[in-house]
């Protein structure tokens, strides 16, 4: 494996200096974003059907929806009424 550093030196792993994964960063370091994982074993890597928490709903989400369920039933009332009073 061959690896260029940010200076322009060269430096060449082999045999049993090999590293078992690699992990690449570019731009700024965000949980979850700009982020790369080369495993050089894959029958060592762990499989998971269940996403990770990151994934899930978040407390902010959680409260935008409720809050547009909210502001919908009462447009739809206003709606409503609004009909009955034309009529």
């Amino acid at each position: 494996m061959a690896i260029q550093a940010a200076d322009g030196r060269l430096h060449h792993l082999e045999g049993r200096d090999l590293p078992d994964s690699i992990t690449l960063h570019s731009g700024v370091s965000y949980r979850g974003a700009h982020l790369a994982e080369v495993l050089l074993n894959p029958k060592d890597a762990k499989a998971s059907l269940v996403p990770p928490a990151e994934s899930w709903i978040s407390k902010r989400d959680a409260v935008f929806l409720v809050l547009g369920y909210f502001i919908f039933n009462v447009v739809r009332l206003l709606a409503e009424e609004s009909a009955l009073a034309l009529m």
